[in-house]
């Protein structure tokens, strides 16, 4: 473990880029989802009771979360394109639970239960593997 956070040590800024990045998108997309169902709660409620409410606020929150969420995945998208271009002639390895991260890699290993089910690339998985075919489907991704 020593030798290979030693390895990284290199690139520890665009890792807690990433993770930053990661966290701010998290922290939008919950706050989009929470304050938007309360937002569609509270004005059905005024609605029915008859009573007006002040919109504008709520959907300032709305409108903000979802800018800052763009903005985590752009940024995720820059972080990813960096990390992509610095290990040019090295061996990388990559735990993804994306598979836009993996399919520009030479070799993905497909892992289930701690075991190696299928490896290759993006294009032989997809011809090769019913497993990857399957995710592939899952997150859209059949070309």
């Amino acid at each position: 473990m020593r030798r290979l956070l030693t390895l990284y040590r290199p690139f520890y800024g665009w890792m807690a880029l990433g993770i930053l990045v990661s966290l701010a998108t998290l922290l939008a997309n919950v706050t989009l989802m929470a304050v938007s169902g309360w937002f569609i709660t509270s004005m059905a409620i005024a609605g029915a009771a008859q009573v007006s409410m002040n919109y504008f606020t709520p959907a300032a929150i709305i409108r903000g979360a979802a800018i800052v969420r763009t903005g985590g995945r752009y940024l995720e998208r820059l972080v990813q394109t960096a990390l992509q271009q610095l290990p040019a002639g090295r061996t990388v390895i990559v735990i993804a639970h994306r598979l836009n991260t993996v399919r520009s890699a030479d070799r993905i290993l497909l892992l289930q239960d701690g075991r190696i089910m299928a490896q290759g690339s993006h294009a032989q998985l997809l011809r090769d593997s019913a497993t990857y075919r399957h995710l592939a489907a899952d997150f859209g991704d059949s070309a």
